[in-house]
């Protein structure tokens, strides 16, 4: 019992101390559509027509980006990529710094286009009309022997150059190769990476493997789907996800030990911790921390974890087989900074943000791709303030729900000013 009532007296002196972790963004947001919604109206004369319907006030349709009609029996839950130039762009209004960002093409009058035809991701955008050769940006582009994969800013890692020869590459898959040919997409940036999946539409596994890793391209922009040089294209569902958009509630964690959650935070301390109830096999965790005494805290993977010292070591334990390491300022989170750990498949990568954006400082190999329970757990010795957690699913392919117009929601046409300053001057 006089264990118990001290406990309880450590943590009621940690909620009363200043609280200062990082900068978790409370006003991230997600957009995401599947292209199935319509607009429903009635004529005077009581007719009932449909159209497929986007709010541009919250999307960008760029030059040659269009819908198609709407016919009764007839699914065309798409947009169309028509004879792309540089400002054929789709994506949110909205700025991202660290997302994962999903689409789905279809190839469709293949041979309109010609060597040198383009999509991608285009990202970092200073405004929604900057050109895509002018911001950080993953292309896939025509070539004669097959299809390529260009950066129009950074570095690939697959070549010295900024194009990489995919078609070379024995897993090698061209988006040309069929009229009508489905291809999935992820690109997660994070920091001063990104990085790339893609497979054939269904093929699950084949969204697994990290095909390509982009870095050099730090930066916070608007993120759109483009197409280049003449491509046609029909995009079947596009939706960025903020790797930052922190949980509402706590509702999505539960505490053990020493722990209390109280309003936007939570206090763990010696030896307690909190575990996050969503899990799955590809999964982005972050956590806004604040160490109020003690010398170390873990993240935690199932009954694995990653210790973060004082000594500014960061260690894995038993099962977690160490692929890079590096050092870290633990002052930093004596003030308040923030550790995010990104599974994809086997590998976990841990990154830290002190301050200046998130920093990668070690990779691990997790031996399975199994499912694990995330979590944050305080040292034996050490008390913790912890603002919400951000969690974010990193599977190749999720459900994106349908969104008709909603005349209550959903405002038109578009105000001028948004067109005036957003778009072409940056706002």
């Amino acid at each position: 019992m006089k264990k118990k009532k001290l406990c309880a007296l450590a943590l009621a002196a940690v909620l009363a101390s200043p609280f200062c972790v990082g900068s978790i963004s409370a006003t991230a947001e997600t957009w995401a559509t599947n292209f199935k919604g319509v607009i429903t109206e009635t004529e005077a004369d009581g007719f009932v027509y449909k159209n497929y319907y986007i709010n541009k006030n919250d999307w960008l349709l760029g030059d040659n980006v269009v819908f198609p009609k709407y016919a009764t029996g007839k699914e065309k839950d798409y947009i169309r990529f028509l004879d792309c130039n540089n400002r054929s762009l789709f994506g949110p209004r909205v700025r991202y710094e660290d997302f994962v960002c999903r689409f789905s093409v279809i190839m469709d009058n293949i041979s309109l286009d010609g060597a040198g035809a383009s999509l991608g991701l285009s990202f970092n955008r200073k405004t929604l009309y900057s050109y895509a050769n002018d911001c950080a940006g993953i292309v896939f582009m025509r070539a004669d022997a097959g299809t390529a994969v260009r950066v129009t800013q950074g570095d690939i890692d697959q070549s010295t150059g900024s194009v990489w020869l995919q078609y070379e590459a024995e897993d090698s898959i061209d988006l040309w190769s069929k009229a009508g040919g489905r291809y999935d997409f992820m690109v997660v940036k994070s920091g001063d990476e990104a990085q790339l999946y893609y497979a054939e539409a269904g093929d699950t596994e084949g969204m697994k493997i990290l095909r390509a890793t982009v870095s050099g391209v730090r930066g916070e922009g608007f993120v759109a789907m483009c197409g280049m040089m003449g491509a046609n294209f029909h995009l079947d569902d596009f939706g960025v996800w903020d790797l930052q958009d922190p949980l509402q509630d706590w509702s999505g964690c539960t505490g053990y030990g020493a722990s209390a959650f109280c309003g936007e935070r939570a206090v763990i301390g010696h030896g307690g911790g909190l575990l996050l109830t969503e899990t799955e096999e590809s999964l982005c965790a972050s956590y806004g921390v604040k160490v109020t005494g003690g010398n170390s805290f873990a993240c935690t993977l199932g009954e694995k974890f990653i210790c973060f010292a004082s000594d500014g070591s960061i260690t894995g334990s038993q099962g977690l087989e160490p692929k890079m390491r590096g050092n870290f300022d633990f002052s930093a989170f004596e003030k308040g900074a923030r550790v995010r750990l990104r599974k994809l498949r086997c590998t976990v990568f841990v990154e830290i943000d002190e301050g200046e954006g998130y920093e990668l400082r070690a990779v691990f190999d997790a031996g399975s791709q199994n499912a694990l329970q995330f979590g944050l757990r305080a040292g034996a010795d050490a008390s913790l303030i912890v603002e919400k957690p951000a969690i974010v699913s990193l599977a190749g392919k999720v459900d994106v729900p349908t969104k008709d117009y909603d005349p209550a929601v959903d405002v038109e046409p578009i105000r001028p000013k948004d067109i005036s300053f957003d778009e072409y001057y940056g706002g």
